[in-house]
């Protein structure tokens, strides 16, 4: 889950986005912590995938879980609402949510039903006394912590095949990644599913795109988009519009604040 466009880009009146650090302690599991401020107006968000998990609490509604997605969604946001979050590693949210991600996959679901009602309601009435977003984000991370502790460590050996896929310039062949960890296709694509929650082809779909967004959001204008799809890995232009379309449901010039 990750909100289309950089924080600069989308004016104040409508919603401001911010990505901390995780504390010492999850740097391992987490990606980052992350705020959304949202302005008078009120926000359309289009949120696209990026490989990751999330537990998210929006407002005063109870935490939930968005799960990797392979699509584009629209989030409508009220105005004035504060959004926080904890987004965990490609691979490393099974464990702790207590559940093999490709039953999350394109799913949003309430926190409660991974980890039951009493403890959730618990975390709850805590994040809804809390003082503010700081405060709420150390609420969500000490909740994480604490159901580490009894939970499965991430599958190394995935975690080792998702840095493969992420740093593969080209087309990903399954084959070759099971041969190089020692495993066969088929028990790798079955451990991948449930580490990440859909195979390796599509994790490097999504984590192509993400290296296309990112280096885009951060070039002039002068940067052509055949030069961008190259160096993300893109075959040709007509591979990072189909690809754009698909996974974010607009053209590579609108991703990037160009159309």
């Amino acid at each position: 889950m990750l909100a289309l466009g950089p924080a600069a880009a989308v004016s104040a009146l409508r919603s401001v986005y911010r990505e901390l650090a995780p504390s010492a302690p999850l740097r391992d599991l987490l990606a980052c912590r992350w705020t959304q401020a949202v302005g008078v107006g009120g926000h359309v968000q289009r949120v696209v995938p990026d490989g990751c998990v999330d537990v998210v609490l929006v407002g005063a509604a109870a935490p939930l879980v968005a799960g990797p997605a392979t699509r584009a969604t629209l989030v409508a946001l009220a105005p004035h609402s504060t959004i926080v979050g904890v987004r965990f590693r490609p691979g490393a949210a099974a464990g702790v949510l207590g559940l093999p991600l490709s039953e999350l996959c394109d799913r949003n679901v309430p926190l409660a039903e991974l980890w039951g009602a009493p403890a959730v309601e618990r975390l709850a009435d805590e994040l809804a006394a809390a003082t503010g977003a700081e405060e709420q984000i150390a609420l969500l991370e000490r909740a994480v912590l604490v159901r580490r502790r009894d939970a499965p460590p991430p599958d190394r050996l995935i975690a080792a095949a998702a840095r493969v896929v992420g740093s593969a310039p080209a087309e990903v062949r399954v084959r070759e990644i099971g041969d190089s960890l020692g495993v066969s296709e088929r028990q790798l694509l079955r451990r991948f599913r449930a580490a990440v929650g859909y195979g390796p082809k599509m994790l490097a779909r999504v984590l192509r795109f993400q290296r296309f967004a990112t280096a885009g959001w951060g070039a002039s204008e002068e940067t052509t988009l055949a030069r961008l799809a190259a160096d993300a890995g893109y075959a040709d232009h007509a591979h990072l519009a189909r690809d754009c379309r698909q996974l974010a449901g607009v053209a590579p010039g609108v991703v990037l604040g160009r159309g």
